[in-house]
C-alpha cells in the first residue's frame, strides 16, 4: 500500500481492510473469526432491466442525450439491473474510487450506462507509453482512471452514438471527479476486446484517443486480444504522471473540506460537509 491516506487526507480504509483479508489467505497473519452477519452480506435479487426502445435512427432522432450521474438509490438499481441484463462482464466489482452514469434518450429513455473507476496499479503497455518511473507510477497512478463499463443498449443501433456519449460525458468527469474525490485526474484509459465489436466500433473510440495497443488478457486462462486505449484528461497529461511529486494545481483548492468516506456514502449521500477543525 502506498500510503495510509488519500489525495484529500482520507484514510484508505476500504483499501487497509483488503490488505489485512489478504494477508489473512496467506496466513502472515490470523484476523478473528467473524461472529456475526452484515446486511451488506446477504445477496439480493437483481432488479429487473428498465424496458429498452428498438432503436434504429440518426443521432439527431434520439433528442438530446443526458448523461446523468448516479446519486440516487433509484439510479444505482437501475444502472446495475442494466448492466446485469445486457453487458457481458455484467456489473463486477470494482475497488476504490469510482463514479457511474446512465445514458438517457430525450424521446426513447434510458439507452446505456458507463462508469469509471480507479485503474489497475500495473499494466506494460500503459506504464511503457506514459514512460514513468517506478517512484511516479506509485505516487501518481491515482491520477489515471478506467472506463471499466460502457453499455449502450444492443436495440440500440445510432450510428456516432458511441463516440457522442463519451465526448458529452468527458467534458464533465473531470469535474464531478474532483468534487466526490477531490483531485483531477489526467489520464482515461479503456481496453476494448476484440472480435466482440466491429472495427467500426473500435474506430469510434480510437477516434479520439492518444493511443490504441494490443495488449493479451490471460485470465481464467483464457487469451483474448484487447486494444488499450488513453484519452487526456488534460493536456499535458502524460508529463504530469512523471512528475514526482505530482503539481499541486491538479488538487482541489478545496481539498481540506470533509468529504464522502468512499464511493457507496459519495453516491448516496450527497451533501455540503462540514470543515474539519
Amino acid at each position: 500500500m502506498d500510503g495510509l491516506a488519500d489525495q484529500a487526507g482520507r484514510l484508505q480504509e476500504m483499501s487497509c481492510r483488503k490488505a489485512l483479508l489478504e494477508l489473512d489467505r496467506r496466513k502472515e497473519i490470523n484476523l478473528p473469526k467473524v461472529n456475526r452477519h452484515y446486511a451488506f452480506q446477504k445477496v439480493n435479487k437483481p432488479a429487473e432491466a428498465p424496458p429498452i426502445a428498438e432503436v434504429s435512427c440518426e443521432l439527431a432522432e434520439l433528442g438530446d442525450v443526458e448523461i446523468i450521474r448516479v446519486t440516487t438509490r433509484f439510479h444505482s438499481k437501475l444502472w446495475r439491473s442494466m448492466l446485469e441484463a445486457h453487458h457481458y462482464l455484467e456489473v463486477g466489482s470494482h475497488a476504490g474510487a469510482q463514479l457511474r452514469y446512465l445514458v438517457r434518450s430525450e424521446y426513447y429513455g434510458w439507452i446505456g450506462g458507463l462508469s469509471y473507476s480507479a485503474c489497475a496499479r500495473r499494466v506494460e503497455s500503459r506504464d511503457e507509453w506514459i514512460g514513468w518511473t517506478e517512484e511516479a507510477r506509485k505516487r501518481n497512478h491515482t491520477f489515471v482512471i478506467n472506463n471499466s463499463r460502457y453499455l449502450i443498449a444492443p436495440t440500440v443501433r445510432v450510428k456516432c452514438l458511441a463516440s457522442h456519449v463519451l465526448a458529452k460525458c468527458q467534458t464533465r468527469l473531470v469535474d464531478d471527479w474532483e468534487r466526490v474525490y477531490k483531485y483531477r485526474p489526467v489520464l482515461r484509459e479503456t481496453y476494448v476486446e476484440r472480435g466482440r465489436f466491429s472495427e467500426a466500433v473500435i474506430g469510434q473510440l480510437t477516434g479520439s484517443m492518444l493511443e490504441a495497443r494490443k495488449v493479451e488478457d490471460e485470465k481464467e486462462q483464457v487469451q483474448r486480444s484487447k486494444t488499450f486505449m488513453l484519452c487526456r484528461c488534460k493536456r499535458n497529461g502524460r508529463r504530469c504522471c512523471v512528475v514526482v511529486p505530482m503539481a499541486k494545481y491538479m488538487f482541489a483548492k478545496e481539498w481540506h473540506k470533509k468529504s464522502p468516506r468512499d464511493w457507496i456514502e459519495a453516491e448516496l449521500e450527497e451533501q455540503n460537509w462540514a470543515m474539519h477543525d
